[in-house]
């Protein structure tokens, strides 16, 4: 069966957008009423995943452009030593 995108991202060592909220859900859950966390702390925890989240996405971004640069570097290469061999056949 298919992993879909989420599955995929919670596996190995990255934690997903899902397991994330569980975990901040449980936190919430579990903590100690007479002393609550401060909302800024949940805040701030929330504001590094989404900047995290947003990295790996553009990381991911700048990894394809490369692959996709590099193939057409490659493409006009071949097709320019192509050419190259047909005019140094054709000219003899």
């Amino acid at each position: 069966m298919p992993q879909t995108s989420e599955q995929k991202k919670t596996d190995g060592n990255s934690l997903g957008q899902d397991a994330f909220l569980k975990l901040l859900t449980t936190q919430l859950s579990h903590q100690d009423p007479l002393a609550p966390k401060e909302d800024g702390e949940f805040m701030a925890q929330l504001a590094q995943f989404s900047s995290l989240e947003k990295l790996t996405e553009i990381s991911a971004s700048i990894q394809e452009l490369a692959r996709l640069i590099a193939d057409s570097q490659q493409t006009q290469s071949s097709s320019k030593s192509t050419t190259d061999s047909t005019q140094t056949t054709g000219g003899v």
